[in-house]
């Protein structure tokens, strides 16, 4: 095997699937808004930003969220009826909130990817596909059904539709979410009333509901990060056959923070040296994250070659003229 895929959701989302976590988004709306209403609760949803960087967004939690959840169960001291059940009751609600949330995603996230539409659009010319191997971050099927590449040269890195767990996360740990919790600004809610915003200035300065409430919440959001390195040490003898590999593909691939680790453990089995790589590249901004991925591993960019994704149709043989 000589010739390595990476295949990111550029390619579906080329070939005419509706695979954007945006659509997700809209898919939710229409049919299971439960969900949508739980993740608009926890986190600030309402940017177009946040449902596209869907994955990293898990771990922004809204600040909102915990200073509602902190208000709504402080203890009353001076009550007649409190107990120091009062006490949890702000971690516990973070519970109720968060429990079962991440596999309620993922159930959702089947149902949406078994409906999507199958791909619309001419197939792209897969250079010696035969003897190519594929790592796919998709979850659909689009390399089986549409290319008809043997699931013996697929690895569906983070799962496959109807073929066991789905992978989805962020790549934040608990302490880091609690540290980013930790260092904002205190920023009273939006909309609140003179009088309730001097109440509310009043109640919460390093208010101890508000520090269980962070507490409960970085663990529980630290729960949806990807553990992206169980998944490389289970993937570790595949990663051990790129040796002899010649030419990379990547298609539609973001370069995402959190899936780099992929990358740079691809980075230790081939010879750097020599590997030509050829990029799709959609956007300004990816361009951005492919040179600073070249820089960050100290890679000689006069073997990359940046391109459109349809620029693999363009001739027979893709040809590259690199000026060394």
């Amino acid at each position: 095997m000589k010739t390595l895929y990476i295949i990111g959701n550029g390619f579906d989302i080329h070939h005419g699937i509706n695979s954007k976590f945006s659509d997700y988004h809209k898919w939710l709306e229409e049919n299971d808004n439960s969900i949508d209403e739980t993740l608009c609760a926890i986190y600030d949803t309402c940017s177009c930003e946040w449902w596209n960087n869907f994955e990293q967004s898990l771990s922004d939690i809204s600040l909102d969220y915990i200073y509602k959840t902190s208000s709504e169960n402080t203890p009353v001291y001076g009550s007649d009826c409190f107990s120091d059940a009062d006490n949890h009751r702000a971690s516990v609600q973070v519970e109720l909130d968060m429990q079962n949330l991440l596999d309620s995603i993922k159930q959702s996230m089947e149902s949406w990817i078994n409906g999507l539409s199958k791909a619309n659009k001419e197939k792209l010319r897969l250079e010696d596909k035969d003897h190519s191997f594929f790592i796919t971050f998709n979850y659909t099927k689009t390399l089986e059904e549409v290319y008809n590449i043997p699931k013996c040269q697929i690895c569906h890195i983070h799962g496959c539709v109807n073929e066991g767990d789905l992978t989805v996360g962020h790549g934040k740990t608990s302490e880091e979410i609690y540290n980013m919790l930790k260092g904002k600004e205190k920023l009273p809610p939006k909309g609140l009333t003179d009088a309730v915003l001097e109440e509310w200035m009043d109640c919460f300065t390093d208010d101890l509901t508000i520090q269980n409430v962070i507490e409960a919440s970085s663990a529980y959001v630290g729960k949806m990060r990807k553990k992206v390195e169980d998944i490389i040490v289970l993937h570790h003898k595949m990663f051990e056959t790129f040796k002899n590999v010649e030419k990379i593909y990547i298609l539609g691939f973001s370069f995402s923070p959190i899936d780099l680790p992929y990358m740079e453990e691809i980075l230790k089995y081939i010879n750097k040296d020599k590997v030509i790589w050829v990029v799709s590249s959609y956007s300004s901004h990816d361009n951005r994250a492919i040179s600073d991925f070249i820089n960050k591993n100290s890679l000689d960019n006069r073997l990359w070659r940046i391109i459109k994704m349809e620029t693999l149709n363009e001739c027979k043989e893709l040809k590259i003229d690199f000026k060394m």
